[in-house]
């Protein structure tokens, strides 16, 4: 059985989204994912809202209010049919709830966790089949260390700039379930 190595911000969880719900409550400006064309979200964002938005992801219940990326939850269940699927997503560590929050968040919208779930900032490390990621530059460092590997890049607007030799830009499920079982 093959094994696929899902990021979770940006790829089923809805980091973006739920950061421009916070910044409209804090009276920044109207935005859309589509406006967020940096990874770094403050260079779209206005950085004056940066301490702001950075408290906001640190509340007790803010990574666990992520909404999930609609169609993530069915396709995570089929690729689970096929593949083995294993969660690897880097933690905010200095949020003191993130990584419980994380974990709860992938049992209630993906019934995963303990061992399905990996937490590491190196996901090069981590050994699998299939990577994918919304992080050009996690992409392309677990490319380089596993090159037999099928490394994707999840495309959203702040990575369409780049282009990754080697590596598939995929934006549905449906793409990826035919890349996994293909």
């Amino acid at each position: 059985m093959r094994r696929v190595l899902l990021d979770v911000d940006g790829v089923s969880a809805d980091f973006v989204g739920a950061t421009l719900d916070s910044l409209l409550r804090l009276g920044g400006p109207v935005m859309t994912a589509e406006d967020i064309v940096t990874w770094d979200i403050f260079g779209s964002v206005p950085r004056s809202y940066e301490d702001a938005l950075t408290a906001e992801w640190h509340k007790p219940g803010w990574c666990a209010g992520i909404p999930l990326y609609e169609g993530a939850r069915d396709a995570v269940l089929e690729l689970r049919e096929v593949a083995e699927v294993v969660f690897v997503t880097t933690a905010m560590n200095d949020a003191p709830h993130w990584l419980w929050e994380r974990e709860q968040w992938l049992r209630r919208n993906l019934n995963a966790g303990g061992r399905d779930l990996v937490f590491t900032a190196a996901k090069h490390l981590i050994v699998g089949d299939v990577f994918v990621d919304d992080k050009a530059s996690n992409v392309a460092e677990w490319h380089r260390h596993h090159p037999h590997g099928t490394a994707v890049l999840w495309d959203q607007p702040y990575n369409r700039q780049e282009t990754l030799p080697g590596v598939l830009r995929l934006g549905s499920w449906a793409e990826l379930l035919e890349v996994v079982t293909g």
